[in-house]
Protein backbone atom coordinates (compact mmCIF):
# COMPACT_ATOMS: atom_id res chain seq x y z
CA UNK A 1 0.00 0.00 0.00
CA UNK A 2 2.40 2.39 0.58
CA UNK A 3 4.83 1.49 -2.41
CA UNK A 4 1.30 2.38 -4.46
CA UNK A 5 0.51 5.46 -2.37
CA UNK A 6 4.71 6.77 -3.04
CA UNK A 7 4.08 5.98 -6.55
CA UNK A 8 0.98 7.54 -7.23
CA UNK A 9 2.30 11.00 -5.40
CA UNK A 10 5.25 11.07 -7.67
CA UNK A 11 2.66 10.62 -10.77
CA UNK A 12 0.41 13.57 -9.44
CA UNK A 13 3.34 15.36 -9.32
CA UNK A 14 4.24 15.01 -12.77
CA UNK A 15 0.78 14.95 -13.75
CA UNK A 16 0.53 18.63 -12.04
CA UNK A 17 4.17 20.26 -13.77
CA UNK A 18 2.16 19.01 -16.90
CA UNK A 19 -0.96 21.07 -16.39
CA UNK A 20 1.18 23.90 -15.27
CA UNK A 21 3.44 23.78 -18.07
CA UNK A 22 0.07 23.74 -20.55
CA UNK A 23 -1.59 26.60 -19.27
CA UNK A 24 1.11 28.11 -17.47
CA UNK A 25 4.63 28.55 -20.32
CA UNK A 26 2.64 27.33 -23.31
CA UNK A 27 0.65 30.69 -24.11
CA UNK A 28 3.77 32.41 -24.30
CA UNK A 29 4.37 30.82 -27.30
CA UNK A 30 0.52 30.01 -28.51
CA UNK A 31 -0.33 33.71 -27.99
CA UNK A 32 3.19 34.88 -29.83
CA UNK A 33 2.76 37.21 -33.27
CA UNK A 34 3.21 34.08 -35.62
CA UNK A 35 3.04 33.98 -39.76
CA UNK A 36 4.44 30.75 -40.14
CA UNK A 37 5.61 27.96 -37.96
CA UNK A 38 9.42 29.31 -37.99
CA UNK A 39 8.20 32.03 -36.20
CA UNK A 40 6.39 29.88 -33.61
CA UNK A 41 9.65 27.79 -33.04
CA UNK A 42 12.29 30.84 -32.40
CA UNK A 43 9.78 31.69 -29.84
CA UNK A 44 12.21 30.22 -26.65
CA UNK A 45 8.82 29.49 -24.42
CA UNK A 46 7.82 26.70 -27.37
CA UNK A 47 11.70 24.69 -27.03
CA UNK A 48 11.17 24.95 -22.95
CA UNK A 49 7.46 23.70 -23.28
CA UNK A 50 8.29 21.19 -25.76
CA UNK A 51 11.30 20.14 -24.10
CA UNK A 52 9.45 19.82 -20.90
CA UNK A 53 6.52 17.98 -21.89
CA UNK A 54 9.13 15.37 -23.62
CA UNK A 55 10.86 15.04 -20.03
CA UNK A 56 7.55 15.10 -18.15
CA UNK A 57 5.88 12.19 -20.47
CA UNK A 58 8.99 9.78 -20.64
CA UNK A 59 8.67 10.51 -16.57
CA UNK A 60 5.33 9.19 -16.78
CA UNK A 61 5.45 5.71 -19.02
CA UNK A 62 7.38 3.28 -16.01
CA UNK A 63 4.28 4.93 -13.48
CA UNK A 64 1.53 3.84 -16.06
CA UNK A 65 0.24 0.85 -14.26
CA UNK A 66 0.36 3.18 -11.24
CA UNK A 67 -2.75 4.49 -12.80
CA UNK A 68 -4.49 1.25 -13.94
CA UNK A 69 -6.10 -0.12 -10.57
CA UNK A 70 -9.19 -1.52 -9.19
CA UNK A 71 -11.88 1.35 -9.17
CA UNK A 72 -15.28 1.38 -7.70
CA UNK A 73 -16.47 -0.89 -10.38
CA UNK A 74 -13.42 -3.05 -11.33
CA UNK A 75 -9.87 -2.99 -12.48
CA UNK A 76 -9.24 -1.78 -16.32
CA UNK A 77 -8.15 -4.70 -18.85
CA UNK A 78 -4.46 -5.58 -18.55
CA UNK A 79 -3.77 -4.29 -22.10
CA UNK A 80 -4.16 -0.80 -21.55
CA UNK A 81 -0.92 -0.43 -19.62
CA UNK A 82 1.11 -1.51 -22.66
CA UNK A 83 -1.07 0.48 -24.98
CA UNK A 84 -1.13 4.35 -22.60
CA UNK A 85 2.97 3.25 -22.02
CA UNK A 86 2.72 3.24 -25.99
CA UNK A 87 1.21 6.06 -26.85
CA UNK A 88 3.05 8.23 -24.50
CA UNK A 89 6.41 6.96 -25.59
CA UNK A 90 5.19 8.20 -29.36
CA UNK A 91 3.83 11.56 -28.00
CA UNK A 92 7.20 11.95 -26.32
CA UNK A 93 9.26 11.53 -29.21
CA UNK A 94 6.77 14.02 -30.97
CA UNK A 95 7.66 16.40 -28.43
CA UNK A 96 11.26 15.70 -28.49
CA UNK A 97 11.23 16.94 -31.96
CA UNK A 98 9.49 19.62 -31.82
CA UNK A 99 11.49 20.90 -28.88
CA UNK A 100 14.94 19.71 -30.20
CA UNK A 101 15.18 18.84 -33.78
CA UNK A 102 12.76 22.17 -35.24
CA UNK A 103 13.92 24.41 -32.92
CA UNK A 104 17.67 23.71 -33.94
CA UNK A 105 16.44 23.39 -37.47
CA UNK A 106 14.12 27.00 -37.91
CA UNK A 107 17.15 29.28 -37.84
CA UNK A 108 19.14 26.90 -40.19
CA UNK A 109 16.10 26.55 -43.01
CA UNK A 110 13.35 27.88 -42.11
CA UNK A 111 11.72 27.05 -45.52
CA UNK A 112 11.78 23.01 -44.18
CA UNK A 113 9.84 23.82 -40.58
CA UNK A 114 7.41 26.31 -42.57
CA UNK A 115 7.18 23.90 -45.85
CA UNK A 116 3.32 22.54 -45.68
CA UNK A 117 4.40 19.30 -47.48
CA UNK A 118 6.13 17.57 -44.71
CA UNK A 119 7.06 14.33 -46.31
CA UNK A 120 7.37 11.44 -44.06
CA UNK A 121 7.77 13.65 -41.14
CA UNK A 122 4.80 15.62 -41.29
CA UNK A 123 2.72 12.11 -41.86
CA UNK A 124 4.87 10.32 -38.79
CA UNK A 125 3.72 13.49 -35.88
CA UNK A 126 0.18 13.37 -37.21
CA UNK A 127 -0.35 9.70 -37.22
CA UNK A 128 1.28 9.80 -33.45
CA UNK A 129 -1.34 12.39 -32.75
CA UNK A 130 -3.78 10.74 -33.58
CA UNK A 131 -2.39 7.28 -32.31
CA UNK A 132 -2.17 9.24 -29.15
CA UNK A 133 -5.81 11.01 -29.10
CA UNK A 134 -7.58 7.23 -29.72
CA UNK A 135 -5.40 5.79 -27.09
CA UNK A 136 -5.98 8.52 -24.82
CA UNK A 137 -9.48 8.25 -24.90
CA UNK A 138 -10.02 4.68 -24.94
CA UNK A 139 -8.04 5.10 -21.43
CA UNK A 140 -10.07 7.48 -20.15
CA UNK A 141 -13.00 5.03 -21.00
CA UNK A 142 -11.72 2.15 -19.32
CA UNK A 143 -11.03 4.09 -16.47
CA UNK A 144 -14.61 5.27 -16.27
CA UNK A 145 -15.76 1.95 -16.73
CA UNK A 146 -14.04 0.84 -13.44
CA UNK A 147 -15.87 3.38 -11.70
CA UNK A 148 -13.11 6.07 -11.00
CA UNK A 149 -14.26 9.72 -11.51
CA UNK A 150 -16.67 10.51 -14.49
CA UNK A 151 -15.56 14.20 -14.15
CA UNK A 152 -12.15 13.54 -15.11
CA UNK A 153 -12.74 10.73 -17.22
CA UNK A 154 -14.83 13.86 -19.38
CA UNK A 155 -11.94 16.03 -19.05
CA UNK A 156 -9.47 13.58 -20.73
CA UNK A 157 -11.67 12.70 -23.64
CA UNK A 158 -12.29 16.28 -24.22
CA UNK A 159 -8.52 16.55 -24.08
CA UNK A 160 -7.28 13.89 -26.37
CA UNK A 161 -9.89 15.25 -28.93
CA UNK A 162 -9.02 18.77 -28.76
CA UNK A 163 -5.10 18.02 -28.39
CA UNK A 164 -4.34 18.08 -32.45
CA UNK A 165 -6.54 21.08 -32.72
CA UNK A 166 -5.27 23.17 -29.83
CA UNK A 167 -2.13 21.55 -28.85
CA UNK A 168 -0.65 22.05 -25.59
CA UNK A 169 -3.94 23.72 -24.09
CA UNK A 170 -5.48 19.90 -25.43
CA UNK A 171 -2.75 18.19 -23.37
CA UNK A 172 -3.57 19.82 -20.48
CA UNK A 173 -6.94 18.93 -19.81
CA UNK A 174 -5.95 15.73 -20.31
CA UNK A 175 -3.60 16.17 -18.02
CA UNK A 176 -5.92 18.01 -15.63
CA UNK A 177 -8.32 15.16 -15.96
CA UNK A 178 -6.01 12.35 -14.99
CA UNK A 179 -4.58 14.03 -12.36
CA UNK A 180 -8.37 14.26 -10.72
CA UNK A 181 -8.55 10.89 -10.93
CA UNK A 182 -5.60 9.95 -9.55
CA UNK A 183 -5.99 12.27 -6.43
CA UNK A 184 -9.49 11.00 -5.92
CA UNK A 185 -7.97 7.79 -6.35
CA UNK A 186 -5.18 7.68 -3.62
CA UNK A 187 -8.03 9.64 -1.20
CA UNK A 188 -9.96 6.91 -1.02
CA UNK A 189 -7.05 4.49 -0.79
CA UNK A 190 -5.83 6.30 2.18
CA UNK A 191 -9.36 6.32 3.78
CA UNK A 192 -9.78 2.42 3.22
CA UNK A 193 -7.44 1.42 6.41
CA UNK A 194 -10.03 3.46 8.40
CA UNK A 195 -13.16 1.86 6.96
CA UNK A 196 -11.47 -1.47 7.27
CA UNK A 197 -11.41 -1.82 11.31
CA UNK A 198 -15.40 -0.56 11.64
CA UNK A 199 -16.23 -3.08 9.35
CA UNK A 200 -14.54 -6.15 11.42
CA UNK A 201 -15.92 -4.50 15.05
CA UNK A 202 -19.68 -4.63 13.25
Amino acid sequence: MATVTRTQSVVIAVLGALVLNAFVLSPFWILAPAEEFSDTASVPAFGWAQGISWFLLTLLIPLVPALVHAGQRGTPPAWVVPLVQIALALQAVSHYVQGFVLTWLTPQAPEIVNATDGGMLQVSMFGIWVFFMVAMIVFAITLWRAGHSRVGAVLMILGAISTPAIGSFGAGLLALGLLIITVLSLRSRAALPEAEPASAMA
